[in-house]
């Protein structure tokens, strides 16, 4: 397991256990960096948040195979979420329709169809 202490500030809110973290190991950040390129390593996954006095840790697991050990000082850390468990349907969420023919005639229903984003958090 990786900890990463970070001195000061706190956790960014959207930050929650299961997301991946990635390294880029020149510590830039900027439109023009090698992340497109894929220039970034996956040091694992967020496995518990910590708040500390001014700061707050990151316990990282499930590091790949080829891990080189914790990133160094000045490397840039960031983090994504995991697309298999973010981008599968919603869960716990449900709906309920009434759906009513105000005319005097029979009307048949051919189709009714609804689609859901999840908006961000």
């Amino acid at each position: 397991m990786v900890k990463l202490t970070f001195a000061n500030g706190t956790p960014n809110t959207s930050l929650e256990i299961g997301d991946k973290v990635y390294t880029i190991n020149n510590g830039v950040s900027s439109q023009y960096n090698d992340v497109e390129d894929g220039g970034y390593n996956c040091i694992g996954v967020v496995a518990n948040i910590t708040i500390i006095n001014g700061g707050f840790i990151v316990y990282v697991a499930e590091q790949p195979v080829g891990f080189s050990g914790a990133p160094l000082a000045d490397t840039f850390i960031f983090f994504a979420k995991n697309n298999d468990a973010e981008l599968s349907s919603l869960k716990g969420y449900f709906l309920s329709a009434n759906i009513k023919n105000n005319s005097n005639k029979k009307a048949n229903l051919f189709s009714l169809n609804c689609n859901f984003t999840q908006s961000s958090k």
